[in-house]
């Protein structure tokens, strides 16, 4: 064969190689350089251990693409790590990613197309940089967040349910009348994905930058805060009224922070998408443009088939009583109705306990009469939430003490004086809401604690941190500060 044909061939057949699915001739790792060097991966040292910051930017591809490629073993091994936590627990690995993904199945068909090409991009990053993976194990993360509050489920007994809390507090509360905003998650301790915490920066090609708080492997929004200063807070609420027929929140939350423009937005970007079950959510919006001159936040109580807004000292929060499955208010040994709720102005704040009449009927949570279960014996008032975990130990603390430093009543938990008995009123900053999500937050499992200055547009985040005997939760650690504005300009 002549010289000048044989390499005609060679380059041609490169060419059909390079054409072919494969990684093997290196197609994708050369081919996609050029995306993977627009992104980076940061780590920082914090009070709680490294903390990995990821910054992704372009399409829903581009972003999956990065995403793989610069978290690669992260993903697998965290992945690795929780179902090996399953394992110890009792349920076998073949058995929880069979539930998963039949879970997933379930939320396939109200996900979009931009998710299954970021999850694919995820892939095939990860295998450029020479991790195998698949989008299976991404989708069975994204179920596992939004099964644990099922009213039933086939993993209640190894793990805790979303017993979370948030809050937002702005106006006259705060200092310069910016938004301060909290979210807790409260969920199984010491799992090892502690090990995988992460910062994710987005900046789409559509749509605003924000950032995400959670742990690798997780694509969805567990907390987070965009450009526009919207944040979330996310709040398990189990219910009886429940589907997997629906778009997994951690999803909803994640197109809210790509999407929302304004308080107004993120509540319809929530609601154009079907709900599967139970919970709150605290939704608040800094007005960073107009240092926040029109923030506002709003409580959002759900279960499969209602979503209720409840803005500040709103009305039906301050006529909520006891009611039994019907709906039928309850009343206690003195014929009276029990009342429950605590509404303020210029605050909003929520764990479990709904005050939504539509929704509270259908509630298990915060001894909640969705059950129609109710015995006597158990000693208490059916629908009357005074007295259980969430109500005495999330919202009231948080109610409490966000009107101690208006009020100068004062604050006290155990034994400690928060706020002081003397009349003045205190202005909230960053570090007063520091000082409520921690009064919030569980002490035996809060794994991720985040207080969001959304006006001024940075945050505080703090993890869990130490394992068995030596472990501790998030809000026992120092808060490591971030800055949104100075984060998405290193891109």
């Amino acid at each position: 064969m002549k010289p000048y044909l044989a390499s005609k061939l060679t380059i041609l057949l490169l060419g059909a190689l390079c054409a072919l699915p494969l990684t093997s001739c290196n197609s994708g790792g050369i081919l996609n350089q050029s995306i993977y060097d627009r992104a980076f991966l940061e780590t920082v040292e914090t009070d709680f251990g490294p903390l990995d910051i990821l910054y992704v930017q372009g399409s829903p591809r581009e972003i999956g693409l990065q995403y793989g490629y610069h978290l690669n073993a992260k993903i697998r091994d965290g992945y690795d790590t929780f179902m090996a936590y399953l394992t110890d627990q009792g349920v076998p690995k073949i058995i929880a990613e069979a539930g998963l993904s039949i879970m997933w199945s379930f939320f396939k068909s109200h996900v979009p197309a931009s998710y299954a090409e970021e999850m694919e991009g995820i892939v095939e990053g990860a295998g450029d940089a020479g991790v195998d993976i698949d989008t299976a194990m991404i989708e069975r993360m994204i179920a596992l967040a939004n099964i644990s509050d099922l009213d039933i489920s086939f993993l209640d007994w190894v793990l805790e349910m979303f017993s979370c809390s948030s809050f937002a507090v702005w106006g006259p509360r705060t200092e310069s009348g910016k938004m301060f905003s909290s979210r807790n998650l409260d969920w199984s301790k010491d799992t090892g994905i502690g090990g995988y915490k992460l910062v994710t920066v987005y900046k789409p090609d559509d749509g605003p930058a924000y950032a995400t708080m959670g742990f690798a492997g997780f694509i969805g929004a567990l907390a987070g805060m965009n450009a526009n200063g919207i944040t979330i807070g996310e709040i398990g609420s189990q219910s009886v009224n429940q589907s997997l027929s629906g778009k997994p929140w951690v999803l909803k939350t994640r197109d809210i922070l790509s999407g929302a423009a304004n308080l107004d937005e993120a509540i319809s970007i929530f609601k154009d998408d079907p709900n599967t079950i139970g919970y709150n959510f605290v939704f608040a919006y800094g007005d960073p443009l107009g240092s926040g001159a029109s923030a506002k936040g709003c409580a959002l109580e759900t279960n499969a088939s209602v979503t209720a807004v409840l803005y500040d000292n709103n009305a039906r929060e301050l006529n909520a009583v006891a009611i039994d499955h019907d709906g039928d208010v309850v009343l206690d040994g003195n014929g009276n109705p029990v009342y429950y709720g605590h509404p303020l102005a210029h605050a909003v704040f929520r764990a479990d306990t709904a005050f939504d009449p539509a929704v509270r009927k259908d509630q298990t949570a915060s001894r909640g009469p969705g059950a129609d279960d109710y015995d006597p014996s158990a000693g208490y008032i059916e629908g009357d939430p005074h007295g259980s975990g969430a109500y005495e130990n999330r919202y009231m603390p948080q109610y409490e003490m966000i009107n101690a430093y208006y009020e100068g009543t004062g604050y006290t938990r155990s034994g400690e004086v928060l706020v002081p008995a003397d009349g003045t009123r205190r202005i909230i900053g960053m570090n007063e809401a520091r000082r409520i999500a921690a009064v919030a937050a569980s002490p035996s499992s809060c794994i991720l604690s985040v207080v969001y200055s959304a006006t001024d547009l940075t945050f505080m985040v703090a993890y869990e941190k130490g394992t068995g005997d030596a472990w501790e939760p998030a809000q026992a650690s120092e808060y490591f500060f971030l800055d949104l504005k100075a984060l998405v300009s290193k891109f």
